[in-house]
Formats: structure tokens, sequence, C-alpha cells
């Protein structure tokens, strides 16, 4: 992908608006590889060419900067851009786009433990993406969810987020996924002292992440266990 934004950022027939998307294609592909700095350099050089009228690609250019931003630590400049992404979405009236912009204001509002404002993100996060249907964009929410309210100590909360969770994969399997709420489950029946609910619940996270060979979910099971 960074190989292919490249070759389409060099081309002279561009619009203003595919060299935007090649911005951006390059910048997520370095941004996926942690490389981070130079994914918000692309970012930078695809919004100064992209046309005001382009509300949804500047929204998407903007939330990606606004997360890497967040992932580089630089959480003003994260809160900065991802408050530009709503506000271009919100105009270009692109509900998945919202619902990813809230993700990522949720994940900025966590990383400055501003747990409250957080939470509140990731559940208009699961609204939006709840009415249009998008299953991936239910399942990143509900999994931060669980999260937050975890910090908070709201068990029930999180037990509900949890089992949200857990009942979405029913119908959108995923291992990884499925090992991760089960660990979360493990910790809300260890919160309200059910520990031999809470150890079938972190053997049958690990049992998944040892077949799937999710070594680190894995590992991270193992340990809470020895700990427990």
């Amino acid at each position: 992908m960074l190989e292919r934004g490249n070759a389409l950022w060099e081309r002279d027939d561009l619009s203003a608006e595919q060299r935007g998307w090649a911005g951006l294609w390059a910048g997520n592909a370095l941004s996926r590889t942690s490389r981070l700095e130079e994914a918000m350099g692309w970012y930078e050089q695809a919004l100064e060419r992209v046309p005001s009228t382009s509300l949804e690609l500047l929204g998407r250019l903007l939330n990606a900067w606004a997360f890497a931003a967040c992932e580089a630590g630089l959480l003003e400049l994260g809160q900065q851009k991802v408050a530009l992404a709503l506000e271009a979405f919100g105009a270009a009236q692109f509900r998945k786009g919202l619902a990813m912009a809230h993700n990522t204001a949720g994940s900025l509002e966590y990383a400055f433990e501003h747990d409250e404002a957080a939470a509140e993100h990731y559940r208009e996060t699961y609204r939006i993406s709840l009415e249009i249907g998008d299953l991936p964009s239910q399942r990143l929410a509900l999994t931060s969810l669980s999260a937050v309210y975890l910090v908070l100590e709201r068990f029930d909360d999180a037990l509900e987020a949890t089992n949200q969770g857990l009942e979405l994969l029913e119908h959108a399997p995923d291992a990884y996924a499925k090992s991760l709420f089960l660990e979360r489950l493990f910790l809300i029946q260890q919160g309200r002292g059910r520990l031999e609910q809470a150890l079938e619940s972190l053997n049958r996270s690990i049992e998944i992440a040892d077949r799937e060979r999710f070594t680190v979910r894995s590992l991270d099971g193992r340990l809470q266990k020895l700990g427990f």
C-alpha cells in the first residue's frame, strides 16, 4: 500500500482529491508499521492539497492523523485533529466516519485518563455503528467500553458491554476478540468476588489463545492466572 501511495503521489495526471487519497493510503501504511512521524507527514501533505468540498476525505485524513498522534503520545494534537474530523464527517453526513472519529476521540480521552469522557465517545461509536449495521465498529466500541467500565469499577456496565460483545461474536466470529472478551469477563467476575466463575472464564480465554497461537494473549492470560 505504501508503494502504491508513493507511485500515485508522483503521477502528474491526478486530481487534487486523488492525490489526497494517495496520501491517505501511504500514511496509513506507515501508521500500521508504527512509523508514526512519517505517517503524520503524509497526512499533513495530503490535507494541504485536498479541496475543502471533499469532506469525507478530509475527515479520514484528520481522523488518521489524530489516531497516529494518539499512538505517538501527542494527545493535544490528536484532540485538535479529531475535533476537526468530527466536524468534517458531520458536514458530510458520513456516519461510519463519525463512528470511527468518536472511537479515536475516546482513545484520546482514555489516554488522558478522562474515563467518563472516553466512555461517552465509545457509547456514541456503538450507537452509530449499531444503527448502520457496522459489526466491526460495534465490536471495537464494546471492547473499549468494557475496558473503561472496568477502570471505573462499574462492573454491571462492564458485564453488559462484555456480554453484548460475546453475543455479537455469535454472528461475526473472531477468535482474538472472543479471547479478549473472556479475559474481560474474568476481570469483572474477579472484581465482583465470583472467583470460581472468574477462573473458568480465564481458562477459556487462554484455551482460545493457545489454539489460535495468540502468543501475547496466551502469555498475558497465564500471568494473570499466576497472580490470581
